[in-house]
């Protein structure tokens, strides 16, 4: 899957999903199950979107040093691992830890991954 976005994926409908919309449809049954408040949920997706704004940079030099390949299945390890961890979370200080881990996954995955070869009109970039 190298070269797939973690961030957006193609629903259905023909729109595009973040991960942001599928963790706002997650977020009540999230709050009833560990008994949060608004406040607290609103760190739950902050913490997510902190570390990723965050360690942006930090993944594009992570590229420029080992190589996109090698930083690509790092960060995708990162992401998927911290995910599954944010799932078996008892409670809220776990649950913030746990999001922001997969935002730090995403930081190193997006600058790792390669420009897609096709304009978003659908046109080829390619010379011929």
């Amino acid at each position: 899957m190298y070269g797939a976005s973690l961030t957006r994926f193609r629903n259905p409908a023909g729109g595009f999903a973040t991960t942001a919309d599928i963790e706002a449809a997650a977020l009540p049954a999230i709050g009833a199950g560990l008994r949060l408040d608004e406040a607290e949920l609103g760190w739950v997706t902050n913490a997510y979107l902190l570390a990723f704004g965050g360690c942006m940079l930090v993944g594009g030099r992570a590229v420029d040093l080992l190589g996109p390949r090698r930083v690509f299945g790092v960060g995708l390890a990162v992401f998927t691992g911290a995910s599954a961890l944010a799932g078996f979370a008892p409670s809220m200080w776990p649950l913030i830890a746990a999001r922001a881990l997969p935002g730090v996954g995403v930081a190193i995955v997006v600058p790792a991954r390669p420009a897609p070869p096709y304009r978003p009109d659908g046109s080829t970039c390619l010379a011929r």
